[in-house]
């Protein structure tokens, strides 16, 4: 009876993993005429955007949107009207600030923000209670508020691509000792 249970179990985690990762993305021309609430999925990336188009704004069902490799420094508010997005992808792209209607948008389990010019999370991340995946990769992250340990359901946090020193390892692992923080060597040169 257990390994019928452990079959089972498997082979549902197998199809729910497999049916997530299926997600059909598209692109804006695809959905000009489709109904704003059968879209779950956009990718805008590789398009030299300076704005988020005004057009998303009705996919109100959107759950993940991809808007990376363009020239984007800001996001516009409607953003946090996605209630339902749980991935944003924003890789490569120019922010030089962390935007503040992710905060507003707290269903978001994932963020990317990789390959960007950040140097700070801001304490209203904490909003975000659902955050799994903060992903900043390639920033110069110097500080963090507290905002950032009120996140209990944050798995990884992404700082590599960044030299830091030992002592700012050491206080991110020790404050964030629940979450997979993944870091570059630490060079005491730094300290």
């Amino acid at each position: 009876m257990k390994q019928l249970f452990v079959i089972i179990f498997f082979n549902w985690l197998i199809l729910n993993c497999f049916s997530q990762n299926q997600q059909k993305f598209y692109t804006l021309d695809e959905v000009k005429n489709a109904s704003s609430d059968t879209i779950f999925a956009l990718n805008l990336s590789k398009n030299k955007l300076t704005e988020v188009p005004q057009e998303i704004e009705r996919f109100s069902q959107l759950r993940f949107l991809n808007l990376s490799r363009n020239k984007l420094n800001r996001l516009p508010d409607f953003i946090s009207n996605f209630k339902h997005l749980l991935e944003i992808n924003l890789d490569k792209n120019q922010f030089d600030v962390f935007p503040l209607v992710l905060t507003r948008t707290t269903n978001l389990e994932t963020i990317i923000l990789s390959n960007n010019q950040l140097n700070y999370i801001p304490d209203q991340i904490s909003q975000n209670k659902h955050l799994k995946i903060l992903d900043l990769y390639n920033n110069q992250v110097e500080k963090y508020g507290n905002g950032l340990l009120e996140l209990h359901q944050l798995q990884i946090l992404d700082l590599s691509g960044t030299m830091y020193g030992t002592l700012f390892h050491k206080d991110i692992r020790t404050k964030l000792h629940w979450v997979k923080v993944k870091m570059d060597p630490p060079c005491k040169c730094l300290d």
